[in-house]
């Protein structure tokens, strides 16, 4: 869902810098206006990228995080620690002794993800994972 409002935030903002030659407005006014929605639009457009570049990889054995810029792997049994951060929409964020690896909420297939977490760790160890879980379908539900 935060990719969906990323991506829809950058259009908007390219369908405003369009359709303002039809706006009236003086010089001063313009280039207020292009300075901001500019701002908005390379911002945006730079996290949609980067958010859609993205992608988790879990098998078996390991959880490996793809970005456009980097790739990190990390086993389930090197994991000493599942924690949960709310930016960028929400992130899993699986600890190990050299690295973090981080899975965001928001991915297709969280679920299963949270379910194989607290199979291979166990329910106490994968807590923070579950409630994570559990308050993000409660607000889902309340939509």
């Amino acid at each position: 869902m935060f990719r969906w409002l990323v991506s829809l935030g950058f259009l908007c903002a390219v369908s405003a810098l369009l359709l303002m030659p039809s706006m009236e407005m003086d010089a001063e006014e313009s280039g207020q206006f292009i300075a901001i929605i500019g701002a908005c639009a390379f911002i945006l457009g730079f996290l949609a990228i980067f958010l859609l570049l993205s992608k988790t990889v879990v098998t078996d054995h390991e959880v490996r995080s793809h970005s456009w810029f980097a790739s990190k792997t990390i086993s389930f049994s090197d994991i000493e620690k599942v924690g949960y951060s709310r930016f960028f929409g929400g992130r899993f964020i699986l600890q190990g002794t050299s690295q973090a690896v981080k899975v965001p909420i928001m991915s297709v297939g969280s679920a299963e993800f949270v379910d194989k977490l607290s199979e291979k760790l166990g329910r106490e160890r994968a807590g923070a994972a579950v409630e994570a879980l559990a308050k993000q379908k409660q607000q889902i539900e309340r939509l």
